[in-house]
């Protein structure tokens, strides 16, 4: 009797492993589709857009039951560990660890910062706008990109905002439709400038020839188009996350999915026309930042990282979030930098919460090898 109870036992224990198993493997297909996603254009499947932002749920949940088959059964982790092996590409990309190095001498700090139309519009605008100041002005910077920096002139900030960036002895603000802007401040002179837009005249990519002593540099203050998420779709969202339950949450998961793959098709060709503009600059150090309204595994990101590396990857550490508003948690803020450069300390710092948006920035050295 004690025998038959114990094989209905472990027939039992066996059957359930095996659903187990299932299912790990199918989060593990997952996890290997979301993370390399970034390969192929949206424009030829734009459903791989909505597939990167999971990456990071996959790779949680893979890591969870890779303790599990740790504890139970050890024999089952290898496909975890496989696994994680070939996904070590897009989990550096996304979760990067970095031994912190320390800033060589000559070393430049860069900054890049969507500041939300000084917040333009909000309740609390003008403390809001002043906590944004302050940081910039304090930041050190000896290059500041800013994306979204168009503010009325009515706005009662304006002189503030004005002289705050009259701290930087160069300085250029283009204004795009629907009132977006992008502007550089500089240490350095602005030379020149090539303005390369998007599919939406509200984004574009600005390329400035800057001169750094005996060497021209090119800096790119980037806005890639946005996912143009109203507030109800931002609750939608906020709702898929916190009661996945509901009735409604298949309709806004495809709804959502919809918007963001429709973003990304054309980021990526927003993508597709900077990288030949960078490809036309032939051996020149570049600097490349701004707000990708994308992940890190993203097509865009990986398109650009061909010909520039990403600070953050090489220097910082964690995910570096950096949008943080609405339930929506992402890194979507970059600096890039041609080879080069070297990168140190690259960090989003959450810990101004005025913008939607945290900063990035990072110290850069030329490398004159």
């Amino acid at each position: 009797m004690r025998n038959n109870k114990s094989e209905k036992r472990s027939r039992w224990r066996l059957s359930l492993d095996l659903i187990l198993l299932g299912l790990n493997l199918l989060l593990l297909l997952g996890m290997i589709v979301s993370g390399y996603s970034q390969l192929i254009d949206p424009n030829r499947l734009s459903w791989l857009v909505s597939a990167g932002l999971t990456f990071p749920i996959f790779a949680i949940l893979c890591i969870f039951f890779s303790i599990w088959w740790l504890l139970h059964r050890p024999d089952y982790i290898r496909y975890s560990v496989i696994t994680l092996l070939l996904c070590v590409y897009p989990l550096r990309t996304y979760f990067p660890v970095n031994i912190s190095r320390d800033v060589p001498k000559g070393g430049i700090k860069v900054m890049s910062y969507n500041v939300k139309g000084f917040c333009a519009g909000e309740a609390d605008k003008n403390s809001k706008c002043r906590d944004i100041l302050d940081y910039i002005g304090h930041s050190h910077a000896d290059i500041l990109c800013l994306q979204e920096s168009g503010c009325p002139p009515q706005h009662k900030m304006r002189h503030a905002i004005d002289s705050t960036l009259r701290r930087w002895a160069y300085r250029d603000s283009v204004r795009l439709k629907n009132g977006n802007e992008v502007t550089i401040c500089s240490n350095y002179p602005l030379l020149r400038k090539q303005i390369i837009l998007s599919p939406s005249p509200s984004y574009a990519s600005i390329i400035y020839l800057v001169k750094m002593g005996k060497d021209t540099v090119a800096v790119v203050n980037n806005h890639f188009v946005s996912n143009a998420m109203q507030q109800t779709d931002k609750e939608k969202f906020k709702d898929v996350i916190i009661e996945p339950d509901k009735d409604s949450t298949k309709q806004n998961i495809h709804h959502l999915a919809r918007k963001i793959d429709e973003a990304g098709k054309q980021r990526a060709i927003q993508a597709d026309r900077i990288y030949a503009a960078l490809k036309r600059l032939g051996d020149r150090p570049v600097i490349f930042c701004g707000d990708f309204n994308d992940s890190p595994l993203s097509y865009v990101h990986f398109r650009l990282t061909r010909l520039l590396n990403d600070t953050y990857t090489r220097s910082g550490n964690g995910c570096g979030i950096s949008y943080h508003e609405s339930g929506m948690y992402f890194r979507l803020d970059n600096i890039l930098a041609s080879r080069h450069w070297n990168a140190y300390g690259a960090r989003v710092d959450n810990t101004i919460k005025a913008s939607d948006h945290y900063p990035i920035y990072c110290w850069l050295k030329l490398r004159h090898d």
